[in-house]
């Protein structure tokens, strides 16, 4: 069983809907994002993901 580690909590900006919380895979591979419990994406844990030179 794969475990993971609570990396940021992103607050909504209303009481009613859920939060995102991003979680890491323990080795450091994958980030696992949840909106409320629904499991939105899964993007590369590195530091340039998404970032054009």
């Amino acid at each position: 069983m794969e475990s993971y580690h609570a990396r940021q909590l992103i607050l909504p900006t209303d009481k009613r809907n859920p939060c995102f919380t991003l979680y890491a895979t323990e080795d450091r591979q994958s980030i696992r994002v949840f909106y409320g419990l629904e499991l939105m994406e899964v993007v590369p844990d590195c530091g340039g993901h998404g970032h054009h030179p």
